[in-house]
């Protein structure tokens, strides 16, 4: 086309847009062009944003312009039934807009079509319907056929073609599809005549109409199931209600399961919802109008299974009022199902809602379906049995038609599944039944598996402990895997419930334990344990002594082992009942501790090593002096009246002496080399040492330092140092335990070495406090006959090489070497001296060989320059001005009065009493000098 005719064509749309006649017959019949313009199609602006395309006549039916209509039609080119891209004719829009009178125009043309329908399938008679054209729809229904009459409109897309007259049934296929059918634009489709003059704009004059004239189906459905009485509820037509009651069958349901009247309630259209209510005849099918009344305005109850599906939704929502509201009313469907197929009573039963629980249960229509199934077939007892909810399942079992052995689509029963998920409070309420109420030995066809295997394979432990004590419970059924309900648990790792087994069960023999001690662990007490200790432990009573056993597991260093997790308490009760055993009644206490103590493992390290912390500490306890020294054997290597003294190995001086020089649970170089003097490891401190030496000295405690600083933190931490007196020290020091009576003696002791260097005097240990070693000394006896009660101070010393004694008896030194000896001992008297000190009691027993060095000991005699002397003496080697003669009865007396105290201890008393009338030149500390018969 040209640009001319274009132009032309625009020009006369725009004319028949003025509704200007005269231009447009002015445009049509000035060129030759006329009947082509007359025809096409051009472009019209409606609206600002809105432009069409339209035809002359397809423009002037649009908008209703009577005359410019009038003067088309006659033109003899016209085209009455143009289309436009939406293939909307004429007729359709003029219908479609109200325009009347435009329409009965175009009816009166003898070539117009009637039957034409737009893109949507909207034909010219749905959209008279539509706008309420009673005379137009009177035109038209006198030309149609009744098939036209009643054809539903039609969205031209693959859904709604495939859609396109088919049944309900076909289109719920489509919604079970996935097809969307939410009411947005497409509600519009599937419409009828019928239903376009109910709806938003309906006419109840064309509803009538239609109806009257018997070409429709009232009852027919657009694509959304929907009649034309829920298009006039949903649209509020009240009028268009009134034609179509008794016309229409108001129990049909839309595609969501609504009725008219259902619609109205929820949309709270009261007087609707009033005609449309009073149009029941059956009183069952109509809901008391006090109770619907008293419900809000979109709970639907005008059916009884529309008043189910509201008391469905009530539930769900947590509705509780509106759900009791509901159950009061005769008329209701109580059975209603949500999509999963549960039905109102197991919602209300999985919602803990008992309130409406009871309210159900109390209904005389609700008896026959206590144990109705919903979704995989389990009962409402079943599911709140699976869900844990206890005050539901115990209010069930109240009622005596409940079904507490039911099955599922999975043959599984209250029981198993309650078990399965682990509700144990559900499963004591079930084991509370009497026995014979269900079979507690139940085995699913499928699995195999009982309750006891559900509860086992899933690691619920409480639950396997109530089951194990239930009579007639079978714990060596085997599912169809071949496996007891141990086996599952061992291979889920379950050792908690594997322990139960180990308590409760006589199924498993106990040896098929014993491997599992390790994983075990945590889960031990004192019960369980000792049934597997006493099967294998590292030893055995033969002939009335311990032997080692030949053949064992090594499960009681396992057991013992840090790592296997035992609880300390659970170590300690098991070691007292061993110690404890009548089994082994005849052999001595000590040792049935020293064979536990020490048993070695598979590697040879030794229970007492691999422990944990508390119970190596209660070990200690039971097998050394204050949990800490390990006397040795046999009898005291020094015993006076007022001292004794043992051997020993201190098992906790390394950790003590690293507690005493630690700075925040760490030693630095300084520290380190402090703890090992200590310990006797190297001495930097040597008399005879030069100055070389010692730099020498000094490097090697670096360099050992460095050694063990394993993380390079320039510092050492607890458990290093403990690792490095294990090495050096077997983790533990010989030391000498000197028991003293006398506190003045004990002090003196002290006292005398503040004074002295470690050089010349053998220095005290650190030892325990004084406290433990009150309560522990008192029950002491050394050598099974010394009783040590009376021995209430402890000094704890190095142990020395030798003393003077042996040396002079054992080792025969030569002069030279005695020269030396002599000479060092000068020395170490000297130092003593320039601090105004006296021995007191200087013998070769108190002069000792340590490290290569001698030093002194025993200074409970030590007295100051200028003091008495004399409180303890040793009468072999006294110079002859400590002895004195009693020369009168009257000495003798008071020398004897001074002493009768002493009388009593006839060891005592025969080292001081007088012999010959001669007497060493003693006293008493705590007494008066000035009593005795010489100064």
């Amino acid at each position: 086309m040209s640009l001319t005719a274009k132009r032309r064509v625009q020009a006369l749309l725009g004319a028949v847009r003025g509704n200007n006649v005269d231009r447009v017959r002015h445009l049509i019949e000035e060129g030759d062009d006329g009947d082509v313009i007359l025809n096409t199609l051009g472009e019209i602006r409606i609206s600002q944003d809105d432009i069409k395309e339209y035809t002359a006549i397809l423009c002037a039916a649009r908008f209703g312009f009577d005359n410019v209509v009038a003067f088309l039609l006659n033109q003899p080119a016209v085209d009455v039934n143009p289309t436009n891209p939406s293939e909307a004719t004429p007729l359709v829009l003029a219908c479609y807009y109200g325009h009347e009178a435009t329409a009965l125009s175009l009816l009166r043309h003898p070539n117009i079509n009637i039957n034409k329908a737009d893109a949507d399938g909207h034909t010219p008679l749905m959209m008279a319907s539509l706008a309420g054209l009673k005379t137009v729809v009177d035109k038209l229904l006198a030309k149609l056929d009744s098939e036209a009459v009643d054809q539903p409109g039609y969205v031209r897309t693959t859904n709604s073609i495939a859609l396109r007259g088919q049944s309900r049934p076909f289109r719920d296929c489509g919604i079970a599809r996935g097809v969307s059918w939410y009411p947005t634009q497409s509600l519009w489709y599937g419409r009828t005549p019928l239903r376009w003059a109910s709806g938003h704009n309906g006419n109840p004059d064309v509803v009538r109409f239609l109806l009257d004239h018997d070409v429709v189906d009232a009852n027919g459905l657009d694509f959304w199931g929907q009649t034309a009485m829920h298009l006039a509820v949903k649209n509020k037509n009240e009028s268009c209600v009134r034609v179509l009651i008794g016309r229409v069958d108001l129990s049909i349901e839309d595609n969501l399961d609504q009725t008219a009247l259902m619609i109205a309630n929820k949309q709270g259209y009261t007087e609707i919802a009033r005609i449309l209510g009073q149009t029941f005849e059956d009183p069952t099918q109509a809901v008391s109008c006090d109770i619907v009344r008293g419900l809000p305005p979109d709970v639907l109850a005008g059916t009884p299974h529309e008043a189910g599906k509201s008391l469905l939704q009530a539930v769900q929502n947590g509705q509780n009022d509106i759900a009791l509201k509901l159950l009061e009313l005769d008329a209701i469907n109580i059975n209603v199902r949500d999509e999963t197929g549960d039905t109102v009573f197991i919602v209300a039963c999985l919602n803990s809602k008992l309130r409406i629980v009871d309210a159900i249960l109390g209904r005389k229509d609700f008896h026959e379906t206590i144990n109705e199934k919903g979704d995989m077939r389990r009962t409402a007892f079943a599911q709140s049995c699976q869900m844990g909810l206890l005050s539901v399942v115990a209010r069930l079992l109240q009622e005596p038609r409940i079904d507490i052995n039911a099955t599922d689509e999975i043959d599984d029963t209250a029981l198993t599944l309650a078990c399965f998920f682990g509700c144990t409070g559900v499963v004591e309420l079930l084991l509370a039944l009497p026995p014979e109420s269900h079979d507690i030995n139940w085995q699913i066809l499928s699995t195999g598996n009982t309750a006891l295997s559900h509860a086992a394979s899933e690691g619920h432990t409480e639950i396997v402990r109530m089951l194990l004590q239930f009579p007639g419970i079978d714990a060596s059924i085997c599912n169809v895997d071949n496996m007891r309900p141990f086996d599952l648990a061992l291979e889920n790792k379950h050792y908690s419930v594997v322990h139960q087994f180990l308590l409760t069960s006589n199924a498993c023999d106990p040896q098929e334990f014993v491997e599992l001690l390790s994983a075990l662990g945590p889960f031990l007490t004192h019960e369980s344990a000792m049934k597997i200790l006493l099967l294998n432990l590292p030893f055995e009573v033969l002939s009335g002594t311990l032997a080692p056993r030949s053949s064992h597991s090594h499960s009681w260093t396992t057991f013992l082992d840090f790592s296997s997790k035992v609880p300390p308490h659970v170590r300690i009760s098991c070691f007292e009942a061993l110690v404890a055993s009548p089994e082994y009644v005849s052999v001595v206490k000590d040792i049935v501790c020293q064979e536990l103590a020490f048993s070695t493992d598979q590697d040879g390290r030794k229970a007492i090593e691999i422990t944990d912390a508390t119970t190596r500490s209660y070990l200690f306890s039971q097998l050394y002096f204050c949990s800490r020294y390990e006397l040795f054997q046999g009898p005291p290597v020094h015993v006076s009246n007022t001292a004794v003294v043992v051997m020993a190995y201190d098992h906790g001086l390394c950790e003590q002496v690293f507690d005493e020089n630690a700075k925040h649970g760490e030693l630095t170089q300084d520290g380190f080399v402090k703890c090992s003097q200590l310990l006797g490891r190297l001495t930097a401190e040597r008399t005879s040492a030069t100055q070389k030496k010692h730099l020498r000295a000094k490097e090697a405690w670096e360099m050992e330092f460095r050694l063990w600083d394993t993380d390079n933190s320039g510092k050492i931490s607890k458990a290093e140092f403990v690792k490095y007196g294990a090495k050096y020290f077997g983790g533990k020091i010989k030391v000498a335990l000197k028991f003293m009576k006398h506190k003045s003696e004990y002090k003196r002791e002290l006292d005398s070495r503040k004074y002295m260097s470690d050089s010349f005097a053998l220095q005290c240990l650190p030892s325990v406090d004084e406290a433990t070693f009150q309560a522990c000394v008192a029950h002491l006896a050394i050598n099974d006959d010394m009783n040590m009660s009376s021995y209430r101070h402890l000094l704890v010393m190095p142990a020395a090489d030798r003393s003077l004694v042996d040396i002079h008896l054992r080792e025969r030194p030569s002069e030279m070497k005695i020269k030396a000896i002599v000479h060092e001992v000068a020395t170490t008297l000297a130092h003593l001296h320039e601090r105004n000190l006296v021995h007191g009691d200087l013998k070769k027993l108190n002069i000792l060989r340590v490290e290569n060095k001698f030093k002194l000991i025993d200074f409970d005699a030590t007295t100051r320059v200028g003091q008495s002397i004399g409180a303890k003496f040793s009468s072999g080697i006294l110079p002859p001005e400590l002895f004195h003669e009693l020369n009168s009865t009257d000495e003798v007396a008071a020398y004897e009065a001074y002493w009768a105290d002493y009388r009593e201890d006839k060891m005592v008393w025969n080292k001081i009493k007088p012999k010959k009338k001669f007497v060493v030149k003693s006293y008493r500390p705590e007494m008066d000098v000035s009593l005795l018969p010489y100064e």
